[in-house]
């Protein structure tokens, strides 16, 4: 049996689809937590370029070893298929 799903978020809805999931907090104290886990093994943050996230979003990564990150901004998809990534 397969089966195909579709899921997507804009702003904190595209956080919230990873399972650890970057919740607010200041440029070099992201506030984390637990996500809806549909990306495992992966972080994003939105409005990347927009609000310069990229500091908060290593920091994640640092403190969440192992994890693939993932920075999108508005206007952007990220679409994954199995292990095949798109944007």
């Amino acid at each position: 049996m397969c089966c195909v799903m579709a899921i997507g978020g804009t702003s904190a809805g595209a956080a919230a689809i990873s399972d650890v999931m970057i919740s607010g907090g200041t440029l070099d104290a992201p506030n984390i937590m637990q996500g809806l886990a549909l990306l495992r093994d992966g972080i994003i943050d939105q409005h990347f370029s927009q609000r310069q996230r990229e500091p908060r979003l290593l920091i994640a990564m640092n403190k969440h070893p192992g994890r693939v990150v993932f920075g999108i901004d508005e206007g952007t998809a990220l679409v994954v298929h199995g292990r095949d990534l798109r944007v």
